[in-house]
């Protein structure tokens, strides 16, 4: 009786180490392939405006500056000077 109790015990123990490794090595897996994405993607934005510099509108710097407030990096684009 007392053997197969202490067996119990040392599968149980076994199988939580087991799941224990197997977790740690999934984290780290995963924090490996979220930084090389992040490398990957260092140069995106988070928002983009499109304008027309000859006709620049209020709307067009308050959004500018309102995404920079709230720490999203915005590309500006002007849309006369890019190439169709």
């Amino acid at each position: 009786m007392k053997l197969n109790t202490l067996y119990i015990i040392f599968k149980s123990t076994v199988v939580v180490i087991i799941v224990i490794i197997l977790v740690f090595l999934q984290i780290s897996c995963l924090s490996k392939s979220e930084n090389k994405k992040i490398k990957e993607n260092k140069d995106l934005y988070d928002t983009l405006l499109l304008y027309n510099f000859k006709e620049t509108r209020k709307s067009d710097i308050n959004f500018s500056k309102l995404s920079e407030y709230f720490g999203l990096k915005c590309k500006k684009i002007d849309i006369l000077n890019t190439p169709c």
